[in-house]
């Protein structure tokens, strides 16, 4: 009824209670980093749509292995080459 989106753990195995518990730090930094991502794209409200926004990065490759720290730089380097455009 509001708009908001939701996302939801899920293992392959289709579990999906307690997944979070299971989670590594590294799993759980990567899955909040994609939140924020998500965050810096959109909004939930479509009368902030043409508010501008300032965006603070800080340390997000805390407890990451070298092929999720390739994908955030990507897609960090995805907001700065589009910045003021989304």
């Amino acid at each position: 009824n509001n708009n908001i989106s939701e996302y939801y753990l899920k293992r392959d195995s289709g579990e999906d209670e307690e997944v979070f518990k299971t989670l590594s730090e590294g799993e759980k930094n990567f899955i909040a980093f994609l939140y924020y991502y998500q965050l810096c794209l959109g909004v939930h409200d479509i009368d902030e749509s043409e508010k501008r926004k300032i965006l603070v990065i800080d340390d997000p490759v805390s407890s990451l292995d070298s092929q999720v720290l390739f994908i955030v730089n990507s897609l960090i380097q995805h907001l700065i080459a589009n910045k003021g455009k989304t």
